[in-house]
Order: C-alpha cells, then sequence, then structure tokens
C-alpha cells in the first residue's frame, strides 16, 4: 500500500482513513508520508525514480470504481534509460485529480463506505463520462509535441553514422578506450569484470549493438552464461564476487550519475587505482553507447 501502486489510493482517502491506517506502515514517518501524499494528489500520479531499485523508473496512478470511489492502484516500471520524463505531462494531463474531483477529497464525491445508492451510482456513471470527454489540456498537448519533436530528431539522426563523419575524433575514442583496458588490467582487474562494467553499463544505456558484442567477447574470455544471464540483477544472485559487486555498483552510480549517501561499492574490495579506472571503464562505455545509439548501428540477427 506504501509503494507508487498503493500511495494514489491514499492520497485519495480522507484524512481520518489515513492516521488509523498508518499503524500498518513499517519505516515511514506519518509527517513524511503526508508531504508526499500531497503532492501525489497535487501531480495526480506517484513517481518512484530508482529510490527502491536502481535503474528502475514506477509510476502509479489511481483507478476508480464506476461510481468514482478508489478502486484500485496501477503501477507501471520500466528501465530508468528508456523512462522519458515527458509521459509524467501525458499522465498528469489525463490525471483522475483533473477529471475527477474524489482525488481531491472533493464533499461531491462519494464517501467510501460500505454499500452505494443509486444517486452514488448516477453521479458516479455521470464522472466516468465526464473523464471520457475530458481535453487533456495545455501541459498534455505540451508533453506531445515534445515527444513528436524528439522522434522526428531521432529519425533524423539515424541516418547520420557518427564514425564516418568525423573519423578523428571516433579514432580518438578508440585510444581512450585502449587507454582505459589498459589502466584497468593494471591496476589488477580481470579481465571478465571489465567485460561485466561494459556489459552492465549497456544495460542501463538500452544499447543493443555494445550488448551483443561484449557479450560475445566475454563468453569468448570464459565467462558462464549463467552469470551473464542474472546480470542485470546481479545484487540478488551469489554468482558475483565482493569486487565484482562493487565494480558494478559503482559502474551504474557513473552511468546514472547518481551520488546515494553511502557508497554502496566502497567496502574495501576496490583500491583507488581500482575505483579511478573501473570508473573510465564505465565513461568510455557510456560514450561508445551514445555513439552506437545516436548513429543507429544496426543489430540484425
Amino acid at each position: 500500500m506504501w509503494r507508487q501502486g498503493g500511495k494514489p489510493i491514499l492520497a485519495a482517502l480522507p484524512p481520518d482513513q489515513l492516521t488509523a491506517l498508518y499503524d500498518r506502515a513499517d519505516g515511514i514517518e506519518l509527517p513524511r508520508l503526508k508531504r508526499e501524499l500531497a503532492l501525489v494528489r497535487k501531480r495526480g500520479f506517484a513517481i518512484n525514480d530508482q529510490r527502491t531499485e536502481t535503474g528502475l523508473t514506477a509510476v502509479g496512478m489511481l483507478i476508480r470504481n464506476p461510481v468514482g470511489e478508489p478502486g484500485a492502484g496501477l503501477s507501471l516500471a520500466m528501465p530508468t534509460a528508456r523512462f522519458d520524463r515527458d509521459m509524467l505531462d501525458l499522465a498528469a494531463g489525463w490525471s483522475p485529480s483533473s477529471a475527477s474531483p474524489a482525488m481531491n477529497g472533493s464533499p461531491n464525491a462519494p464517501a467510501a463506505r460500505g454499500r452505494t445508492t443509486q444517486t452514488d451510482h448516477r453521479r458516479g456513471e455521470a464522472a466516468v463520462q465526464s473523464t471520457r470527454h475530458v481535453h487533456p489540456g495545455p501541459d498534455c498537448d505540451r508533453a506531445h509535441r515534445r515527444m513528436n519533436e524528439r522522434i522526428s530528431v531521432r529519425k533524423t539522426m539515424s541516418t547520420v553514422n557518427l564514425g564516418k563523419q568525423h573519423p578523428d575524433t571516433y579514432k580518438s575514442l578508440g585510444a581512450l578506450d585502449a587507454q582505459a583496458d589498459t589502466a584497468a588490467r593494471e591496476a589488477g582487474l580481470d579481465p571478465l569484470l571489465a567485460e561485466l562494467v561494459r556489459i552492465r553499463v549497456s544495460q542501463l544505456n538500452g544499447c543493443a549493438f555494445c550488448l551483443r558484442m561484449h557479450t560475445r567477447d566475454a563468453l569468448a574470455k570464459g565467462e558462464s552464461t549463467d552469470r551473464l544471464a542474472v546480470l542485470a540483477a546481479w545484487w540478488e544472485s551469489q554468482y558475483f564476487t565482493a569486487q565484482e559487486r562493487s565494480a558494478l555498483a559503482l559502474a551504474e552510480q557513473v552511468t546514472e550519475l547518481n551520488v546515494p549517501e553511502r557508497h554502496t561499492w566502497d567496502d574495501g574490495s576496490l583500491t583507488d587505482e581500482q575505483v579511478s579506472a573501473v570508473s573510465w571503464l564505465a565513461i568510455v562505455m557510456n560514450a561508445w553507447n551514445r555513439v552506437a545509439i545516436s548513429s543507429h548501428y544496426p543489430v540484425t540477427p
């Protein structure tokens, strides 16, 4: 209930019901929860941007029953690299908070209780009809325009091969890649660990070309299919050493530019030289991902 799918439901409840339910909450202070729910009511949706799991963004919205009462919560999760923030404007534009008064606790909304009356059903049907015909509003229109513009830019960029247009710059990136690989080797990092870092960064960025290339490289160097299969959820498995886990966590932090209060990778498994080497591997891999995705490299069977 206290996650993204449940928060829109809680935001629609009267204050006394929320206070009564709070006894069952674990680890959430009531004042903070109330502030979060106020923001949910204002936005019309709840969002969890990598607060629970690195690389995962979730959005929750309210689903109402036929009489307009809070019925259920819908939560959609996706890789952060694939999450388009313009989608939030679309969600807000069609949000129940703008189409129906129940999200904001309006006295005209039917109260939550054990049974409904015929008047409630008529009122609920009217709310449903008004929701069907509500205009999404200027925020939603602007979001549509921005998304269409970005799609147009992607189509234009798909015809430009960055390496062919600026071969010297491309070669410089290749030289930097070789230097990062040398730094990792001289720091005492296993070549397989370097490939794991490259693959994990490519997973976060959604680069199919680099994923296929470095997965093949890892297999050729002796990596197991089992470890590659669980790499996207490495923290849930026991396949990886403490040093590998620290390196993967560091690579994720460098890729997402997310600086947490506590560095989850800073457990002594990596020396300062190795921290720098892993960081450079991740930085260069991020650059390769952007070159491949921007150039729209084909990835065919």
